[in-house]
């Protein structure tokens, strides 16, 4: 006969599995999730009824809807499969596991960073990717590849920028040694961005995309401050930040404040940039970037 604690142990399992099996797609700031437990989620397809994800996809380390905050700790069976206007994905160090055909079909996916944080990668999650020319994995030690996660994409015409002593580890590693071109990343240099922002001897920073692209990104991940939304507070922030050779944000601080609920949420917003990095003669630079960030409540 069953004790009363192996039953209600039993009732508290069976109740974390319905919990699992019905939890349900949500959307995010244009990032559509399925949470996985009460601290963490996952990035999900978006599926038959929602437009594909297209352009440059920043996916941040957790989300900030109050009823499911959570870490985001991997990338779903076929994530982006299928998105053929897909042009950047930036992934947080949050993630440790991308999955099975992730990236199938994205032919215009020209380069990919993979977090440190990564430790596995699925099934075919490169096939159709006919556009990948750089992959930069930044864990020293190689994430653990299937036999088939390469399967469908052509290594021949893609360099792989490993970190800084890794490279005996990535030429033996199984997936990642064949690649023919395996580099340190302190070779790479980014001009092929040259011609698209490159204006004499010295660039600023460009957000991937160009100024539509940052507009846009700046309003999809923004979050209205509630008492700023409340008493009709707007106006525009102005923002200085530099940004460094590898287009990472550092040193943000406000320039001319108006409020400071507001001058909180530019503050945020700024953090979660990736630019491409200023050039001076042809090498990335760290370079002060000013923005105005504009908070305009809708009539």
């Amino acid at each position: 006969m069953a004790t009363p604690f192996f039953k209600f142990t039993l009732a508290c399992v069976f109740s974390a599995f319905l919990c699992t099996a019905s939890a349900q797609v949500f959307q995010e700031k244009a990032i559509y999730y399925r949470p996985i437990s009460n601290q963490s989620c996952a990035v999900v397809p978006a599926g038959d009824d929602f437009l594909p994800y297209a352009g440059s996809i920043y996916i941040p380390d957790g989300t900030h809807d109050p009823q499911y905050h959570q870490y985001v700790v991997t990338l779903l069976d076929g994530t982006f499969q299928g998105c053929d206007q897909l042009t950047a994905a930036f992934i947080p160090q949050s993630v440790s596991k991308i999955g099975d055909l992730t990236f199938e079909g994205c032919k215009s996916l020209k380069q990919l960073t993979l977090p440190k944080s990564i430790i596995q990668i699925g099934d075919l999650v490169f096939v159709g990717c006919d556009s990948l020319r750089s992959l930069f994995p930044k864990s020293v030690i190689p994430p653990t590849c299937s036999k088939s996660t390469f399967t469908g994409f052509n290594r021949d015409s893609c360099t792989l920028y490993v970190p800084a002593n890794t490279l005996w580890r990535y030429k033996s590693a199984p997936g990642w040694k064949d690649f023919p071109v395996i580099l340190p990343d302190s070779v790479y240099k980014p001009q092929q961005y040259k011609s698209d922002y490159f204006f004499g001897d010295v660039s600023q920073p460009r957000f991937p995309g160009g100024d539509e692209a940052l507009m846009n990104f700046i309003s999809s991940h923004m979050i209205y401050p509630r008492r700023a939304y409340e008493n009709f507070v707007q106006g525009t922030v102005i923002m200085q930040m530099r940004v460094t050779t590898d287009g990472f944000v550092s040193e943000v601080h406000v320039s001319r404040p108006i409020d400071p609920d507001l001058d909180r949420e530019a503050i945020r917003l700024c953090r979660l940039f990736k630019f491409l990095p200023a050039m001076e003669n042809g090498v990335p630079v760290s370079k002060i970037f000013t923005l105005p960030i504009k908070f305009k409540i809708p009539q």
